[in-house]
């Protein structure tokens, strides 16, 4: 993967502060898949921070996800799903925006999976992520990953263990970072 490219998951990583570790498999079925206007629209963090992450329909149920912070760009596929009646986002780069056709190493790289747990959307979008790199530190046998170049964590579990792993997690706090806060922008008329 080029520099810009590792720069832009870097860039998205840090946007997500915690538990960027990819999955090979997707934390979703396509019956989990659910779709919300409410999502529709751009968000900027309600704290200081210049990203501006971009939702827009995609195909069929999904979105297309431009994540922008000062020169940056990333483009993803996103799923809005659900799991025990939680909604989550799983966010893929968007394999049409790499441009393997100029980067040949781009071909070598295989598209993960992130995970997002959508704690609300409405006024305000809350998310948080699960500290998987903390859990399978604790419980390396927990869920099937490799770890590569040192410390680098790729799940590569099932989506069924996956989904079975965020449901053992769901209720315990500690292992989901704090939410971050994003709201619409530019900020919509109030009514």
């Amino acid at each position: 993967m080029n520099r810009t490219r590792l720069a832009i998951i870097g860039l998205l990583c840090a946007i997500l502060l915690v538990g960027c570790v990819p999955s090979l498999n997707p934390f979703y079925r396509e019956s989990d898949v659910k779709f919300d206007e409410r999502l529709l629209g751009s968000w900027k963090p309600k704290e200081e921070g210049k990203e501006i992450w971009t939702f827009e329909r995609g195909e069929n149920k999904s979105y297309r996800l431009t994540a922008k912070a000062d020169a940056k760009t990333s483009v993803f596929s996103a799923h809005l799903f659900a799991v025990q009646e939680k909604l989550f986002i799983d966010l893929q780069p968007d394999p049409k925006a790499l441009d393997a056709q100029t980067d040949w190493s781009l071909v070598s790289m295989v598209p993960a999976h992130l995970l997002v747990r959508v704690n609300d959307i409405g006024n305000t979008l809350k998310f948080s992520m699960l500290d998987f790199a903390e859990l399978l530190k604790n419980k390396p046998s927990a869920l099937s990953h490799q770890i590569l170049e040192g410390e680098r964590i790729v799940l590569t579990a099932s989506t069924t263990e996956l989904q079975r792993f965020i449901t053992a997690h769901l209720d315990t706090k500690s292992d989901w970072s704090e939410p971050s806060e994003y709201t619409k922008w530019p900020s919509e008329p109030r009514r």
